[in-house]
């Protein structure tokens, strides 16, 4: 469905809010931006319960958003849905109309939760989407395509979503609909806001010009939240043949005591015993009807995989008819993973973050290279120009001590370009991944235990998943700054402004060297790995090349495993399962339990 508006086009300089504002259920706007040089006005039309919304926008994602927001605030527990459809989505594959609920609602780096659907197609993707931090960076989880999910027949004609917030556990959940009636899990975060919170529509066209998007959000209600959540659990998240595992499944009733029914299914070929709560198993399902009480309950159970297992293990289950969030797979270590795994001997070595790979410094690591030629893992070129050997190189050095994972690159690139502001990987860069409970899941899980950091050769600045999502090295005074001239530090100590966590530790520093550039990672054992003492990660390296200043995108990509389960080989930046693994090999294995500290 298609509508002609007249626009009037407004270029802003501040936020630009209407107290008097009211359209339907919603009594505020915000229209947050410009980020960089444009910003047009958005707005909204309301008639027959139809809110017609117009707006533009660099984007509502990163440490800062841009867009157009119609909200109202609202305290307790209270759940939003709408059926959103997309007018006009623009030409950005990546403009968004979404439900969100914002701690501040017109404040444009504030915590939020929300769920999405992108324009490219019309509709062709679903996500949810959340600041965990105020002026943190924001995470991002596919829900589903139209591969996966509806279709793009159910895209284009509108998909219902639903947000229920749950503040006693800080805790937010979105779902999805076909019909509005029939609601399916979509996913779950803990973040904690204040007692009043707003919730509204929100849209962008994620580009920086004064185009416009329009979406249309019908059959707009709030009401009670009422959630009924598992959650499984499984220990360990790798496996060999006949190996037994601990599974649990978390149990959070928000509504008073009930009976509910629920349903796991376990893999192909596995066995279970030892069901609690009177739980019984028919083949490969596992079905309880549990009494719940209001808030936390625990069903468990033992799983044995077979002497022939397949690669991955795959668990599905509902709760009264809603899907079992948490981890779904475990995966078997095959010959072809381990043939590709890194080592990383235990030295004690002292290594100063300088840019600078010291006589000393990595002198007994294991040393691995890999090049821009090849198409088979290790070592893999996945897009853009193909150099040479000699051209386009890596070796990367690494070894762990007592506290911290090292990484020291030496990259030879003879033709550098790096781009001030622009973002990290379309510069000449190295990219470091780690999934410190070895979960390989088939998204990145957004934390400490599974993260990337991306850091531009010359040193002047880096980007992490999270809450500093953009870091901008100084070297005036690293220690109190913790942000990224050439060879400066990122996250001293480890530790933000706050003095919370940075899930990659010490942090890395680089410098170009004549021949390439050199960056060196250095990473809190404390920090990722799930549980302490763990030895087996997971773990990749990608590289950024850039050599054409006319150009606004890479110039070509390749990295060290980056091959899925089905042996495809591309980009796995946002999927654990194609990255390889690294195994720290001696030294002290019984480290304390840091929960405890």
């Amino acid at each position: 469905m298609h509508r002609n508006k007249a626009f009037v086009f407004l270029l802003l300089s501040c936020l630009c809010a209407s107290p008097a504002f009211s359209q339907g259920l919603f009594d505020q706007t915000a229209d947050w931006g410009p980020l960089n040089d444009f910003k047009v006005e958005g707005a909204v039309d309301y008639s027959d319960g139809e809110y017609f919304l117009e707006g533009n926008g660099d984007d509502i994602e990163n440490i800062e958003d841009e867009g157009f927001y119609i909200y109202t605030e609202k305290e307790g527990d209270v759940s939003l849905s709408a059926q959103l459809e997309w007018v006009e989505p623009g030409t950005n594959e990546w403009s968004k109309l979404m439900i969100m609920v914002r701690e501040k609602g017109g404040q444009a780096n504030s915590k939020h939760y929300s769920i999405l659907v992108r324009g490219n197609d019309w509709g062709d993707q679903v996500n949810a989407q959340y600041r965990s931090s105020e002026g943190g960076g924001t995470s991002s989880n596919q829900i589903m395509d139209p591969l996966t999910g509806l279709g793009l027949e159910a895209f284009s004609t509108g998909i219902y979503f639903r947000i229920s917030r749950i503040v006693e556990k800080n805790l937010f959940v979105s779902e999805w609909s076909d019909d509005g009636e029939t609601w399916y899990f979509a996913h779950s975060a803990t973040i904690e806001m204040g007692p009043s919170v707003a919730y509204g529509i929100a849209i962008t066209n994620h580009e920086d010009n004064e185009d416009i998007a329009q979406g249309i959000a019908r059959d707009v209600q709030f009401g009670e939240s009422e959630v009924t959540l598992a959650t499984r659990k499984i220990s360990p998240t790798s496996f060999i043949e006949q190996e037994t595992f601990d599974v649990s499944l978390e149990i959070y009733n928000s509504g008073d005591a009930k009976t509910i029914s629920i349903e796991e299914m376990i893999p192909a070929g596995w066995s279970a015993a030892d069901i609690s709560n009177g739980g019984s198993i028919s083949g490969e399902t596992i079905s309880w009807s549990f009494s719940a009480p209001q808030g936390d309950s625990v069903l468990t159970y033992k799983t044995t995989s077979p002497a022939d297992p397949s690669e991955r293990g795959i668990w599905s289950g509902t709760i009264e008819g809603q899907v079992i969030s948490g981890l779904d797979s475990v995966f078997f270590i095959t010959q072809e993973l381990l043939d590709t795994k890194v080592d990383a001997l235990y030295l004690t070595n002292e290594v100063i973050l300088d840019g600078e790979l010291g006589e000393n410094e990595y002198a007994g690591a294991n040393s691995y290279q890999f090049d821009n030629a090849d198409d088979i893992a290790p070592g893999v070129w996945l897009s853009g120009t193909q150099y040479s050997a000699e051209d386009n190189n890596v070796t990367f050095h690494v070894f762990h001590d007592d506290e911290f994972i090292y990484v020291g690159m030496d990259v030879i690139d003879p033709d550098l370009d790096f781009r001030s502001g622009d973002a990290a990987w379309r510069n000449d860069a190295t990219e470091l991944y780690m999934d410190g409970n070895l979960s390989r899941l088939t998204t990145i899980e957004q934390d400490q235990y599974g993260f990337q950091l991306t850091v531009v050769g010359d040193g002047s600045w880096a980007r992490s998943n999270d809450s500093f999502d953009v870091i901008h090295i100084t070297d005036d005074n690293p220690e109190e700054d913790n942000l990224l001239t050439n060879g400066g530090y990122a996250a001293l100590n480890g530790r933000d402004s706050e003095g919370g966590p940075v899930f990659w530790g010490l942090g890395a520093r680089a410098k170009d060297d004549g021949t390439g550039f050199i960056v060196e990672y250095r990473v809190n054992k404390e920090m990722i790995l799930v549980p302490p003492d763990r030895t087996l990660i997971g773990f990749d390296i990608l590289m950024n090349g850039a050599s054409d200043p006319d150009v606004s995108e890479r110039t070509s990509k390749w990295g060290w495993h980056t091959t899925g389960d089905d042996g495809t080989v591309q980009e796995y930046w946002n999927n654990e399962t194609g990255w390889g693994l690294l195994e720290l090999l001696g030294g002290p294995v019984n480290v304390p339990d840091w929960a405890l500290h």
